[in-house]
């Protein structure tokens, strides 16, 4: 009896250890997380530094790296390529960072990214791609660097359709695009072999 009473106390106690240092290590990661998204490099050195693990995600499943792309945080991006940021890793929806990057229209982020490999032809669970992102949301610079790397200009999405519909089409309420910029980046689309 003895010898299992200082056996049970060695597991509580062990327990109480390991628990402890896992709420810490989440917390760090929920830390980081944050840091990343407000664009605090400082923070987030620091955070790595302690421990937290880069490939921790939110409860969307983003990565730090995809906050920070998504923001426009270009030295936070940079910082986590240069320490091994997964470039492909995909969110619950199958987004990824260059997704995020195209989306906002960080172009510098999405050199960074390309240059590191992301897949320029990746696509989200609704079959969206990263150049039908630019498209719609008027990013000519990123459109070019995108078809300059490879992107499918005639991928299509699980709806069927594909960049240049994105832009064409004056059904979507939401496509507030000037109309200087959707026929720019409808030639760029064009030019690399769109059809509609």
């Amino acid at each position: 009896m003895k010898y299992f009473t200082k056996y049970f106390v060695l597991i509580v106690f062990a327990w109480s250890i390991f628990s402890g240092s896992f709420a810490f290590s989440a917390s760090l990661n929920e830390e980081l997380i944050d840091a990343a998204g407000r664009g605090d490099a400082t923070a987030v050195q620091f955070l790595l530094s302690k421990g937290a693990d880069m490939k921790a995600k939110d409860s969307k499943g983003n990565t730090v790296l995809m906050g920070a792309a998504y923001k426009g945080h270009t030295d936070i991006v940079q910082a986590l390529l240069s320490k091994g940021a997964d470039v492909n890793a995909k969110n619950n929806f199958g987004g990824t960072a260059l997704a995020c990057a195209s989306h906002s229209g960080y172009l510098e982020i999405v050199q960074a990214l390309l240059a590191k490999g992301a897949d320029v032809n990746a696509k989200d669970d609704d079959g969206q791609t990263a150049l039908m992102a630019a498209a719609f949301k008027g990013h000519p610079e990123i459109v070019k660097a995108l078809l300059e790397k490879g992107a499918d200009v005639n991928a299509k999405n699980n709806g069927g359709w594909t960049a240049v519909m994105f832009v064409t089409t004056e059904d979507i309420e939401e496509n507030t695009v000037a109309i200087d910029v959707r026929k720019e980046i409808i030639s760029l689309l064009k030019k690399a072999g769109a059809k509609e």
